[in-house]
């Protein structure tokens, strides 16, 4: 009550930042096909939408506080790799790679990209982290592949037989 009388406007500051911080987390969670973490500067993950839980097989309260390297370790991303590309992303803005996880049938395909994360006064304080799974698009693009070298193979037949038959 008395903090209600004495700071009205600071009240009103943090109903607004809330507002603002459920709008951006309903905006985040929507994401259906992007999984999105978001880390500190060490890689440990502050954010993880629904899609990262699906992706990578962490559920939200076992992914946060961990780092991205555990969490891609268990992919069979080499960790050194990771960091070579984090760093990287902080000369460049950002850092596309893809990851290849499982084996045989249920072998699965990432794309994945980091991207720093910046205060106002344009000093890094963490990283995005966005993956979307391409599995289904590989091999999509690997049965086109594959019916085109058959196309080219029967266009090849077809010239020699008639090269033969002339």
């Amino acid at each position: 009550f008395l903090l209600k009388n004495l700071f009205p406007e600071i009240l009103e500051i943090q109903k607004t930042l809330a507002e603002k911080e459920s709008y951006l987390d309903s905006i985040l969670r929507s994401s259906v096909d992007m999984a999105i973490a978001a880390t500190d500067q060490n890689y440990k993950i502050k954010y993880y939408n629904p899609m990262a839980e699906e992706l990578f097989g962490y559920a939200f309260m076992d992914a946060i506080g961990q780092t991205v390297q555990e969490i891609h370790v268990r992919e069979n991303v080499d960790p050194a790799r990771f960091v070579r590309g984090i760093k990287a992303g902080k000369e460049t803005g950002e850092h596309k790679y893809s990851v290849q996880k499982g084996e045989g049938d249920s072998l699965q395909f990432m794309e994945s990209r980091v991207s720093g994360i910046w205060d106002s006064e344009r000093q890094l304080i963490g990283y995005v982290l966005t993956s979307r799974d391409v599995t289904e698009y590989r091999m999509i693009m690997q049965s086109l592949k594959d019916a085109l070298e058959e196309a080219e193979a029967a266009n090849r037949s077809k010239t020699l037989f008639l090269a033969h038959m002339s």
